[in-house]
């Protein structure tokens, strides 16, 4: 660990002049701290990706999100009211980023509460994809969710969907690889299709029938009695 923390803070400082490690010394405590630290690592990415819970310095610095974690702090630092739409960016950044590096590590279990997360997830993307005004769910829809998925709520509805759809995909198939379930997506997104159609065939427009009458009276004379 000191190997490592002493080699990244003379990359920070170079300033500093400090002697820093020779890269067969950092490559071979970075192999023998994944080994022994994968657990712990998983688990502290994992609440940062559901919790935003703060990563260990190390796991910020060995996974690559030191940079947008402290401009995240420096900006909730900054005053009672932050940049919002720079916040959601870099909040969505920071999830994205240590959900890949905790799916990243292997032999090691997901946590339950990550799996249910990321479900739940699954679930509002299929919802946007068959009901694009879903977007506007205050009480599900975040922000924060949007952005993370790439999902425009000021886009066409055929456009959120197709976004929705996208996103879906890709995390069913993550699903597949973290869980070894079937797939999912294709099913859905066949039911959607065929729900859509029978829709159009239902709300189609009818042409106006007229009274046929079998058999008109005669135009000539008048039946006697």
């Amino acid at each position: 660990m000191h190997t490592f923390m002493r080699d990244a803070y003379s990359k920070v400082y170079p300033e500093s002049k400090q002697e820093r490690p020779s890269p067969e010394e950092v490559r071979s405590s970075v192999r023998i701290l994944d080994f022994h630290r994968k657990e712990s690592d998983v688990w502290e990415l994992c609440n940062l990706a559901v919790y935003l819970m703060p990563p260990s310095r190390y796991v910020a610095l060995r996974y690559g999100l030191a940079d947008d974690y402290d401009r995240l702090d420096r900006l909730h630092r900054s005053g009672p009211e932050p940049a919002y739409d720079e916040g959601v960016a870099l909040e969505s950044r920071l999830c994205r980023n240590a959900e890949k590096a905790a799916e990243s590590i292997g032999d090691v279990r997901l946590p339950d509460f990550y799996l249910e997360k990321l479900n739940e997830e699954l679930e509002n993307l299929g919802r946007i994809a068959a009901s694009p005004d879903a977007v506007h769910d205050i009480l599900h829809i975040s922000p924060d969710f949007l952005a993370k998925y790439g999902i425009d709520k000021n886009a066409s509805a055929t456009e959120r969907s197709c976004q929705a759809e996208k996103a879906y995909r890709e995390l069913d198939a993550r699903f597949v690889r973290m869980t070894g379930r079937r797939p999912y997506a294709d099913e859905l997104f066949a039911s959607i299709r065929r729900k859509r159609e029978d829709s159009g065939i239902e709300n189609r427009p009818r042409r106006a029938q007229r009274t046929i009458l079998r058999n008109p009276p005669s135009k000539g004379r008048k039946m006697g009695i």
